[in-house]
């Protein structure tokens, strides 16, 4: 681009000097003609007088000039969102509940049991005969009783005696309890959970920056020497 630029520029430079030189249509002609013919009278006095040549030149001249030049480079933008990501998991669940057993069992008591037998126990009974025994003394009798000899008699007596005991009895009973039930099992459980992502992607940017650049110009100037 900065190429046809400076052609373009060279281009426009030497059409203006080539039409600054030409000659003008045919109705100037004798116009330019006396013209140029007064410059050389002229100017051959000027080298006759001073012995000063000039002529054009053309020079090649450096100008800055500013150009936009953009360059595009990819920037990389992301953006975060959040995804539910769930697993599925077993947890144990336990119960307990209760059922009635029943059984037998021995109970020992103990019972009073009585038996009654007739004994024969000898009894011996005695007897004391009384006397009467009197005395006179001064015309008066006074009696009193005193003992006589005692006799005694054995005979047996019948009697019933009773013998108690603690004798043991068993019996059966039923008895019955509450017994605790233990079950168990696998339930599946899903459990989630918000998991942060991050989706990144390339977007396009351009930089524009002013650049000074050199540009070549031919310029005509008279040089005389």
């Amino acid at each position: 681009q900065l190429t046809m630029r400076v052609l373009s520029l060279g281009l426009v430079l030497f059409l203006v000097v080539a039409v600054s030189c030409t000659p003008g249509r045919n109705k100037n002609k004798d116009k330019n003609k006396n013209k140029n013919k007064n410059k050389k009278e002229s100017n051959g006095r000027q080298q006759g007088n001073s012995g000063v040549q000039c002529q054009v030149k053309y020079f090649t001249e450096h100008q800055t000039e500013y150009q936009t030049q953009c360059s595009e480079s990819h920037q990389t933008q992301c953006s975060q969102s959040h995804q539910t990501e769930c697993s599925q998991s077993h947890k144990t669940e336990c119960s307990t509940s209760y059922k009635t057993e029943c059984g037998y069992e021995i109970q020992r008591a103990y019972a009073e049991k009585c038996t009654t037998q007739t004994v024969q126990d000898p009894v011996e009974t005695c007897t004391t005969a009384l006397q009467e025994v009197c005395t006179t003394h001064g015309g008066f009798q006074k009696c009193h009783k005193s003992s006589g000899g005692k006799s005694c008699q054995q005979s047996y007596s019948s009697k019933d005696v009773k013998t108690c005991s603690q004798v043991p009895v068993e019996s059966q009973k039923q008895v019955c309890q509450q017994v605790p039930e233990h079950q168990c099992h696998q339930v599946p459980q899903q459990q989630c959970r918000q998991v942060p992502q991050q989706h990144c992607h390339q977007v396009p940017t351009q930089s524009c920056a002013q650049v000074a650049v050199s540009v070549p110009r031919q310029v005509a100037r008279r040089v005389c020497y």
